[in-house]
């Protein structure tokens, strides 16, 4: 699908807000903004990728399902937003979903994915590109990014499916109500700076630059 003809089907599309749409006409002569709209970050896109992503951990098993995922974000522009967006269609692909409740760092995700047992990760955050601009990584249950393989299934899956028929959501509010999004929070904290400094081969070193 062209660019062009991926705008007029966004426009199209009952998923947009009017907000959204009206957005999208403003820029409507504008074939370069069209372009560069279309390959960025928005929430339709998180629940495209998350969909995708969902449809590859059931593939694994109810099992994986009950395991979950482990969710994370940072402070780049929309980053809670987006990980509260791929929280909602996990919910709703009936996958378990463990969401920070604030900001966290990328190590601490890996850890939370391995501390819960959980089938696979997301993190709301960028490497290379300019810190304003966000990213959607995604982990499997060793808290490293995804192998080859499940990256490959995912994209796969993406092109499968539309980008808006497709997706399953549920709400926010509702899904934490009945327990299928669980908030992490000082506890995980405390069990991730505890394993650190389990690590740690030189207190001495530690303690004279704490401040």
């Amino acid at each position: 699908m062209s660019f062009r003809n991926a705008y007029q089907a966004w426009l199209d599309s009952a998923a947009l807000s009017p907000e959204e749409k009206e957005e999208l006409r403003g820029i409507a002569n504008d074939p370069k903004e069209i372009e560069s709209r279309l390959h960025q970050m928005n929430i339709h896109v998180i629940r495209h990728t998350t969909q995708a992503f969902a449809e590859v951990v059931k593939e694994e098993g109810t099992a994986a399902c009950r395991q979950g995922v482990a969710i994370c974000f940072d402070c780049r522009n929309h980053s809670a937003e987006f990980a509260r967006e791929a929280a909602c269609v996990m919910a709703a692909n009936d996958i378990q979903v463990r969401l920070f409740e604030s900001m966290r760092p990328t190590p601490e995700l890996s850890f939370a994915v391995r501390k819960y047992g959980c089938k696979a990760g997301i993190n709301v955050t960028a490497s290379h590109n300019p810190k304003e601009y966000n990213g959607y990584k995604v982990y499997w249950e060793d808290g490293a990014q995804l192998p080859p393989k499940h990256a490959d299934a995912i994209a796969a899956k993406m092109k499968e499916l539309d980008v808006f028929a497709s997706v399953r959501r549920m709400d926010y509010e509702a899904a934490l109500a009945v327990g299928k999004i669980t908030l992490l929070g000082a506890e995980t904290d405390e069990a991730f700076l505890a394993e650190v400094m389990g690590l740690v081969n030189d207190r001495a070193c530690v303690a004279r630059v704490a401040d």
